[in-house]
C-alpha cells in the first residue's frame, strides 16, 4: 500500500467522531426534566422530539439520516419545539448529549498519531450549531487535537474568531469545499496535500475528490454503501497504514 502524504485533514463530525448508537433519547429527554423538577413532562417531550425528527426528515428516510439531518441542520427548531426555548433545559440537553455520545474505539488513539506526524487536523460539518460538537469535544477531551471547526455558521479556531468566508456554505451544495480549497491556498497546502475523512459518500467524500483531495470513508459507525474514497476503514487503528 502506498501511503498519503498530506498536510491537513478535515474530518466530518456525525457518524465519523462520535458514535451515535450510545445516546438514547428516551432516556436523556426524561433525566433533564427531573432535574428540572417536572418529571411528568419527560415522556411528553420525548415523543414531541420524535414527532420533529419524522418530520423534518421524513419516514421514508433512514432513521441515522433522519437524526442526522435533525441535529446538524434543524437544531434551532428542536430547542424551540421540545425545549421551548428554556436555556436551563436545554444547557442539561446539551451536557447530557455530549455525555451520552461516544467517541468510536481507537479516535483518541488515531489523533494522536496524526498530530505526531504534523497534520494539521479540523472538523468539518455541516451543523449550522456548533454548541453539540463543542460539547463532545471537550466532554471526551478531544478539542486540543483539532486547530478549527468549519461549519455553514463559519470557520472557527481556538481563538474564537469567525472566519466569515464559510458562512452560508455547506457540504450538500459542495460550495465549503470550494471555499476550502481557497483557503487552504492560501496556507500554501494543495488540494492533493489535504484529506477528507467521512461516512458520506455524497457529502464527505465525492465533493472532495472532484476538487483533487483525497479521501477516507469511515464505515466503523454506519455504513452508508460504496464510494469513490481512496481507502475504506471501518476501525480508526487502520489510519496509520494509510499515512
Amino acid at each position: 500500500m502506498n501511503r498519503l502524504v498530506v498536510k491537513w485533514c478535515g474530518m466530518d463530525y456525525g457518524q465519523t467522531l462520535m458514535d451515535h448508537n450510545s445516546l438514547h433519547q428516551s432516556l436523556i429527554i426524561p433525566e433533564v426534566y427531573r432535574e428540572l423538577g417536572r418529571p411528568e413532562e419527560g415522556a411528553v417531550r420525548v415523543r414531541m422530539y420524535y414527532d420533529l425528527r419524522d418530520r423534518v426528515g421524513g419516514t421514508d428516510v433512514p432513521l441515522p439520516q433522519r437524526v442526522r439531518l435533525l441535529k446538524e441542520s434543524h437544531r434551532s427548531e428542536l430547542y424551540r419545539e421540545v425545549f421551548e426555548d428554556d436555556p436551563r433545559a436545554i444547557a442539561l440537553y446539551l451536557e447530557k448529549e455530549a455525555q451520552g455520545l461516544t467517541p468510536p474505539k481507537g479516535l483518541a488513539e488515531a489523533l494522536e498519531y496524526l498530530k505526531r506526524k504534523s497534520i494539521h487536523l479540523a472538523i468539518v460539518s455541516e451543523a449550522v450549531s456548533t454548541d453539540g460538537i463543542r460539547r463532545f469535544l471537550t466532554e471526551h477531551r478531544l478539542d486540543a487535537f483539532f486547530e478549527e471547526l468549519i461549519t455553514p455558521a463559519g470557520a472557527y479556531g481556538h481563538d474564537d474568531i469567525v472566519d466569515q468566508r464559510f458562512v452560508g456554505l455547506t457540504k450538500r451544495d459542495g460550495k465549503i469545499y470550494d471555499r476550502l480549497v481557497q483557503v487552504l491556498a492560501e496556507r500554501g497546502i494543495n488540494p492533493d496535500e489535504a484529506l477528507i475523512v467521512g461516512d458520506d459518500p455524497k457529502m464527505d467524500i465525492a465533493p472532495a475528490k472532484a476538487r483533487g483531495m483525497h479521501a477516507i470513508q469511515y464505515t466503523g459507525v454506519i455504513d452508508r454503501g460504496a464510494s469513490s474514497a481512496d481507502y475504506v476503514i471501518h476501525n480508526w487503528e487502520e489510519i496509520s497504514a494509510i499515512l
